[in-house]
């Protein structure tokens, strides 16, 4: 499960998800597939139930869904914008 740090804004633009840190000015953005694991990760706050709800709607191998999430995450947390929480 990710957390997002409490200096960062969200907001919506064009169906995709954008991050601001207000206090270092990190911005981010994320296209339509990130912005969904993203609002799985907050919803379900599980990465298998993300993965199985992605591999639901679209038609890829959860295997590859998997590592494209780890991967968003790392991301996220690299650029200092959301912390994650272990189960």
């Amino acid at each position: 499960m990710i957390t997002f740090l409490e200096s960062v804004i969200t907001g919506t633009v064009d169906g995709e998800l954008v991050l601001l840190d207000s206090e270092t000015g990190t911005y981010f953005g994320l296209n339509r597939v990130a912005t969904r694991m993203v609002e799985l990760l907050r919803n379900l706050g599980d990465e298998d139930l993300v993965i199985a709800e992605l591999a639901r709607e679209y038609d890829v191998p959860a295997e590859r869904l998997g590592k494209d999430l780890l991967g968003l995450i790392k991301t996220l947390v690299e650029r200092g914008l959301v912390f994650e929480q272990q189960k």
